[in-house]
């Protein structure tokens, strides 16, 4: 019954596969000042899970790469925040699955 996921402050470099199974109900993620490096894509992308996630939040970690299919089961997601990373590369169409988006 979890909705709101505060991940912040830690030192973990990469999220592990499948954190959020059996979290269908999480509207909110925020995961700050992590020094965050790499997302598996099989935290947003499983074929049991649909998050409705509306709010994740990546802010200053050191996430350097955004991968097409990262958001690809995040279609609820309406605000997104990547700001102060180090997203040097993005490839097409990351965002074009978030089509309720209001703020990036």
């Amino acid at each position: 019954n979890l909705t709101i996921l505060y991940l912040n402050n830690n030192y973990l470099e990469i999220l592990s596969i499948c954190l959020f199974l059996n979290l269908g109900k999480l509207k909110r993620v925020l995961i700050n000042l992590f020094n965050l490096k790499f997302i598996y894509t099989n935290n947003f992308i499983t074929k049991d899970i649909r998050l409705n996630l509306e709010h994740l939040d990546l802010f200053k970690n050191e996430i350097n790469y955004l991968k097409s299919n990262y958001f690809l089961n995040l279609r609820s997601i309406m605000n997104l925040y990547l700001a102060s990373n180090q997203i040097s590369a993005i490839e097409a169409n990351t965002f074009s699955f978030l089509t309720r988006i209001i703020e990036i």
